[in-house]
Order: C-alpha cells, then sequence, then structure tokens
C-alpha cells in the first residue's frame, strides 16, 4: 500500500524472522507472515506499507533517489523496536538484506555481515522514529544519541508554536522516548512538527493528531 506515488528504481526490503526464544512457540529462523512494515522519509513521515509474507519478506519498490534519508519500521504487537535502520539511497540501486529479528521482548537487526550495494549506506541506528503516526490518543517518539551530547526534542503546531519541549544539556549515548499525549498538545486535531536537536545536528518530521 503506497501513501504517496512513488516513481524511482530502487527497492529496499528483507526478512522478518524469530529468533528462537521459544516465547511464541517459534524455532529459531522460522518466518513471521503478516507484519506490518512502514517506510517513513526523514523528513517527511511514512509514505508507504507494506506487511511481510508466507516466507517472512517484505519489499518496497519504486522507492526515489533522494536527498533525504529512509527508515523501516516494524510494528509487531507487544514489541518495541530496539534499532532499525536509515538508507541513504543516493542512485537508482537496492538493498535487499534490511533484516529484522523477533526476540523474546524487542525488534532487533539481524546483521548479515554482507556489503550493501554501492550507494546505499546503512545504519545500525534512525535518529528519530514516531509510531503510531497519525495517532489519535498520545504517539511514542524513539530516538536515539550516539555520543554524549546536548538534546532538545520540541514539537510545533502549524502556526509555529512550540507545544512540547524536552531539553538536556547532557544525555549519555543510547536510545530514549518520549510519550506525547493530547494533553501535550491540547485539544485541537490536526499536523505538528517534531525537531529534534542532537548536537550540530537536526533532524525533523511531521505526526498528524486525529480525533
Amino acid at each position: 500500500i503506497f501513501l504517496d506515488s512513488l516513481f524511482g528504481t530502487s527497492t529496499l526490503g528483507g526478512t522478518i524472522l524469530f529468533d528462537g526464544s521459544g516465547k511464541n512457540g517459534d524455532r529459531a529462523g522460522d518466518p513471521i507472515p503478516g507484519v506490518d512494515i512502514s517506510l517513513e522519509q526523514i523528513p517527511g513521515g511514512i509514505i508507504a506499507t507494506t506487511e511481510t509474507d508466507s516466507t517472512g519478506s517484505y519489499a518496497f519498490n519504486n522507492v526515489p533517489v533522494s536527498d533525504s534519508s529512509y527508515t523501516i519500521y516494524v510494528s509487531y504487537p507487544g514489541m518495541p523496536m530496539q534499532e532499525t535502520y536509515v538508507v541513504d539511497v543516493t542512485s537508482d540501486t537496492s538493498a535487499t538484506d534490511l533484516n529484522f529479528v523477533v526476540g523474546d521482548s524487542t525488534v532487533y537487526i539481524q546483521s548479515t555481515g554482507g556489503t550493501f550495494v554501492q550507494n546505499v549506506s546503512v545504519k545500525e541506528y534512525s535518529k528519530l522514529i514516531v509510531f503510531p503516526n497519525p495517532f489519535i490518543d498520545f504517539t511514542i517518539l524513539v530516538y536515539t544519541v550516539g555520543g554524549e551530547d546536548m538534546v532538545k526534542l520540541e514539537v510545533y503546531n502549524v502556526i509555529g508554536e512550540q507545544v512540547y519541549l524536552e531539553q538536556y544539556d547532557s544525555r549519555m549515548p543510547g536510545t530514549y522516548n518520549a510519550k506525547i499525549s493530547n494533553s501535550d498538545l491540547g485539544t485541537e486535531s490536526g499536523i505538528y512538527i517534531v525537531k529534534l536537536t542532537v548536537g550540530n545536528e537536526v533532524h525533523t518530521t511531521r505526526i498528524v493528531q486525529t480525533k
């Protein structure tokens, strides 16, 4: 399912497998069909969704070359994501080994040890993930800090008013999350802009509150 029309020639994809922890009666390497996968553009938000097939595979076709990065979000019930991929598509090419594993408590990257095709760089952690989006009651902002640094997380409404702020003079490397609820944003449904500043890097994305 494509939320916006995609007219590129690149493909991003991979597989979703169980790690064999036994929590779901699974065995290591068993494929997981029917898992919802989202492709997000940074900034820009979700641009396409799909789900894994009977072999646990997923693919986003026709991904365009962009100055922005793309990230993959795996929505497995009751399992937060520990890490994900951020992909820079700078030429018409493909990355089809963006694999994930569902463990006993988190979804994480399956390292293949392979070399990704030229002009597609894949990093193990995304700077900013938002889910669910759009949302009704609340959304979770997940962000990572690569090295000890200043962090500022801001949310603005469409007329430029700041409606949410978290600021830290110094945060240690790691993954953090912030829960944004209706009470933080006020009673108005609509579009909001999230701005994450880590040191000198700035990342923005759009969130949508619905009623």
